[in-house]
């Protein structure tokens, strides 16, 4: 008979073993749904993790792809900057032959004029 606990017939023995087993057991349940919630929040971390290293990837070939990109549109403002620079070249050679033409059709007048007295 266990006096230790207040116990002292066998029924109110029995009882109290009843009851350190039902928090035992109580304690196993938690312990097992603790279990369980860290297993399921590891395998919700793994996944993060999975999706973190695929996002580090996919951020890495934009990157890549951003760099490319930016290259080709320097190439392009470049080319453009030289067509324009050879556009800009080909209008003065036009006015300067435009003035040309015009001269030499005063000059024709002149010699139309002379030729008419």
């Amino acid at each position: 008979i266990n006096a230790e606990y207040g116990v002292t017939d066998k029924l109110g023995l029995h009882a109290l073993r009843n009851r350190k087993e039902d928090a035992l057991a109580a304690k196993e349940e938690e312990s097992a749904k603790k279990e369980e919630e860290l297993k399921r929040l590891v395998e919700k971390q793994k996944t993060m993790e999975g999706n973190i290293a695929d996002l580090e990837v996919s951020l890495g070939s934009a990157t890549e792809k951003a760099t490319s990109l930016d290259r080709a549109k320097k190439k392009l403002e470049g080319e453009l900057k030289r067509f324009e620079d050879e556009l800009e070249t080909e209008r003065k050679a036009k006015a300067a032959l435009d003035k040309s033409l015009r001269g030499k059709e005063a000059e024709l007048k002149d010699a139309n004029a002379k030729i008419q007295e």
